[in-house]
């Protein structure tokens, strides 16, 4: 039964997955399975998920003979709280399934982030506890076999869809057996990346790869239940970014890949435009190992929800420097999918690109405009720009306008939008076409890549 609460649905999966794996064995038995992999292996660190429990607190810890009661004392709590017989807190529905019946009050000891028994008002109708079914408590106990250990906190991830839910949480449960199995099982799965944000990419990554996904909402609970700071921050990747990421590893990859490794926050390094790599004089060639969790400022966008138009037109400002020609279908598939940019103001922006070429290649001045529009710092000097484009075309003799009025007013310049970001999109294409034509590289202007809050196209 899926409950929509991230801890306990997680546990669910991991029980599941256990009754798969062991059918001879019964709940009690998967139970008493689990404690002695948290007890006798793990030494009881879980503390980050049960707060002073049967396991986790000092007095059940240290020798055989403490972690032997400890984990009797497990299996005494659940043997009565599943014995339809037991006692109860309260009778009612359960505060996370729903499901009518006697319920038991619990604290951070069972249920991470819930509150304690002092704070009496935190709790409905002042109790000190929330009160759980005996499915709920259980499926919570087998939570630390579903999360993994991210530096001092711990990282779970949840995912709407189910089948890809519990392939990532099966995932997980099956290295802990590995490692059990192995005699190596000494805590919580440790994670690869301890930077969260950085690290939801790469799960998003994978599940792409691995289910051909295409329109997933991925939420990333980066939580700890230790001591007198519990804490949460929920990493959010949604639909339309998925969508993007799905897009661009499929279609532009290498190119991808590229765009994410140059924003990477790397110390003491440059970038090599040649092999697309970071540097440094002493290490030379620096792998992905040493700055993977550094800050990328790519992927801090767009978890934030700011626009990488900027960034990209920089992106594809400094390759066209360089030589090194780069794809627009990143940049295509970001304004489709992230921005939801009608198809006809980027076919729009596309057309004017290639005309700009035209009217240039008749001057046989490539500077001149590309100069221009980057060095437009405010809206009215871009629209100067295009009125005199659309004037040289019309002496140009060309038999249709550049750009109608409709055109211009709806889809060009739209009432809300920034214009320095159509500005930077018309560069983007210009310094593809400008590839295309194999127009050797020329000086231009940096611009400001800031979008100011105070320039929304306003009409």
């Amino acid at each position: 039964m899926v409950t929509g609460d991230p801890f306990v649905d997680a546990g669910g999966v991991v029980l599941e997955y256990l009754k798969n794996q062991f059918p001879e064995k019964n709940i009690i038995d998967l139970i008493d399975f689990a404690a002695e992999i948290f007890i006798y292996k793990w030494n009881g660190k879980i503390d980050s998920l049960q707060l002073n429990s049967n396991i986790t607190h000092n007095s059940k810890r240290g020798s055989l003979e403490k972690q032997k009661k400890a984990k009797e004392n497990v299996k005494k709590y659940f043997e009565n709280i599943l014995n339809s017989g037991s006692f109860s807190d309260a009778s009612g529905y359960c505060r996370i399934c729903g499901k009518k019946g006697k319920n038991f009050k619990v604290g951070r000891e069972t249920f991470p982030l819930s509150g304690s028994g002092k704070f009496v008002n935190f709790h409905h109708g002042h109790e000190n506890g929330i009160l759980l079914c005996n499915d709920c408590i259980t499926k919570l106990f087998f939570l630390p076999l579903a999360v993994l250990q991210m530096r001092k906190n711990l990282a779970l991830l949840h995912v709407h869809s189910e089948k890809i839910k519990e392939y990532w949480i099966e995932k997980v449960i099956k290295k802990n057996l590995d490692n059990y199995s192995k005699n190596i099982s000494e805590g919580i799965l440790k994670s690869k990346l301890n930077n969260p944000k950085n690290a939801l990419f790469e799960m998003a990554s994978e599940l792409i790869n691995e289910f051909e996904a295409k329109n997933e909402y991925l939420q990333l609970f980066y939580f700890t239940n230790f001591g007198a700071n519990p804490n949460c921050e929920i990493y959010i990747l949604p639909n339309p970014v998925f969508r993007f990421i799905s897009k661009v590893l499929r279609y532009c990859r290498k190119d991808w890949f590229v765009f994410i490794k140059r924003y990477y926050k790397v110390s003491k390094a440059t970038w090599d435009y040649t092999t697309f790599e970071w540097v440094s004089e002493k290490e030379g060639k620096i792998t992905k190992d040493y700055y993977q969790d550094e800050k990328n400022m790519v992927i801090e966008y767009l978890l934030e929800g700011k626009s990488l138009i900027g960034i990209l037109k920089k992106f594809y400002r400094e390759n066209f420097l360089k030589k090194k020609e780069v794809s627009s279908l990143i940049l295509d598939y970001y304004l489709k999918e992230v921005k939801n940019m009608d198809l006809k103001q980027i076919e729009l922006i596309k057309r004017l690109g290639k005309s700009i070429i035209e009217i240039s290649r008749k001057e046989n001045n490539f500077k001149k405009y590309l100069t221009m529009i980057e060095g437009a710092n405010k809206a009215f000097q871009l629209r100067a720009i295009i009125i005199t484009l659309i004037k040289k075309h019309y002496i140009n003799g060309e038999e249709k306008p550049l750009i109608t009025l409709d055109e211009y007013v709806n889809y060009l310049f739209p009432d809300g939008q920034y214009w320095s970001e159509i500005r930077d999109i018309l560069l983007i294409y210009l310094y593809e076409l400008l590839h295309e034509e194999n127009i050797k590289n020329i000086d231009v202007e940096e611009s400001n890549l800031e979008e100011p809050e105070d320039e929304l196209i306003e009409f």
